[in-house]
């Protein structure tokens, strides 16, 4: 993201770190600064707050891991949900 914003013509600067995105777009709400966020935090609505995608911009890899005799219906339901994108399968489990 250091990358992107350099090819924007310019250099972020961390004023605030916390470990919610929700904190993170009240601290955007209540004006201290703009913040780079995943999409889906556009779920979050709360006045005043714009959310634009970036374009052209690097993605993240994610993985997803369970336990391998967890019999949860709703493990079931997500790998059943995931199955149906064109997401790739590349299973590992370890011995």
């Amino acid at each position: 993201m250091v990358r992107t914003c350099a090819a924007a013509g310019f250099t972020p600067r961390r004023a605030h770190q916390v470990s919610q995105t929700s904190t993170l777009l009240a601290l955007v709400a209540a004006g201290l600064g703009i913040a780079l966020v995943p999409r889906t935090a556009n779920s979050i609505q709360l006045p005043g707050v714009h959310f634009v995608d970036l374009p052209d911009t690097e993605s993240v890899e994610l993985a997803l891991a369970w336990r391998t005799a967890d019999d949860s219906p709703l493990l079931a339901r997500v790998l059943r949900a995931l199955s149906e994108t064109d997401l790739t399968d590349d299973r590992k489990t370890a011995a």
